[in-house]
């Protein structure tokens, strides 16, 4: 189950900045028109933690309802206070998600390992679903140890990590804990190299642009095919060049309009790209053959 391409959903917006619910459908059979494996619903990407819990809860229970039932949803849960991220989880459960991921404590940081540790005992034991680290040190301004993570690993329920550092070796060493831990790669230009020293997953936000690309490069690692496997990957990094160039939300926000998909601006206090930065970017991905990998 937990293997694959999770695209990190992008989360429209209307233009007054509240949810755009009617919007959800397209995006989501957008991605599963691709061949991706699951979704992962509010994350960093998909802008949640900007959300209010009510704007939260409606985002799942619609995704809930529009997606296939094949198709597997991880939560991103974090909220600045735990009871909404207690909120977040039961609601993930009852509706039938497959597990919730958690960033470490932020704000008041950097805390010390104990404290994070009784974080997630704490939340592991409030939540009936598998929960999983969402390690993106960049954001939570705090990076996990492997000492940490075989600590937390003993933890009953926690059964995983998303991880962000960009520590290849780090990511590979969490994958073969004896534990056996489910473990997925968040840096997308080293999908490659972490699928093939055995990692199972990627959740990414870039997918959203061109997921039918990510699942071919899942597909071919998963067969062996290695000239076909680079090429995905090239044109991943491709993407990645162009697009990083900018605020990454508001660049892949712009690029799904770019593709008649219902993305509206960033969530506030984002912004959109200005005119001469959207013509930047769009001639970037015109030059690269972006729009014909579609």
């Amino acid at each position: 189950m937990f293997a694959g391409i999770y695209t990190a959903m992008a989360t429209p917006v209307s233009d007054n900045q509240k949810i755009d619910l009617t919007g959800l459908p397209a995006l989501v059979q957008f991605q599963e028109k691709a061949g991706v494996h699951g979704l992962f619903v509010g994350g960093t990407g998909g802008e949640g933690i900007l959300f209010t819990l009510q704007e939260r809860l409606a985002l799942l229970e619609t995704v809930m309802q529009v997606k296939k039932a094949q198709t597997g949803i991880i939560v991103h849960c974090s909220a600045f206070h735990p009871a909404e991220t207690v909120v977040l989880m039961r609601q993930a459960a009852e509706l039938g998600a497959d597990a919730v991921a958690l960033l470490p404590p932020g704000y008041y940081s950097p805390l010390d390992e104990e404290a994070v540790y009784q974080y997630y005992q704490r939340m592991c034991a409030e939540s009936s679903l598998p929960v999983m680290i969402y390690h993106l040190p960049a954001y939570s301004h705090f990076r996990i140890s492997f000492r940490l993570f075989e600590r937390l690993m003993t933890i009953e329920n926690l059964v995983g990590i998303k991880d962000s550092s960009g520590d290849i070796l780090q990511l590979f060493n969490y994958s073969q804990h004896p534990a056996r831990p489910i473990a997925f790669v968040g840096q997308d230009q080293a999908i490659l190299a972490a699928l093939l020293n055995g990692v199972p997953g990627v959740i990414s936000a870039p997918a959203n642009l061109m997921p039918k690309v990510y699942t071919n490069l899942y597909d071919a690692s998963q067969r062996n095919d290695m000239p076909a496997a680079s090429l995905y990957q090239q044109r991943v990094n491709l993407m990645l060049r162009h697009v990083f160039k900018f605020p990454f939300i508001p660049a892949i926000k712009q690029v799904l309009q770019w593709l008649d998909l219902p993305a509206g601006p960033a969530k506030f206090p984002d912004r959109s790209l200005s005119l001469n930065e959207q013509k930047t970017l769009k001639a970037g991905l015109t030059e690269i053959g972006f729009f014909d990998w579609q």
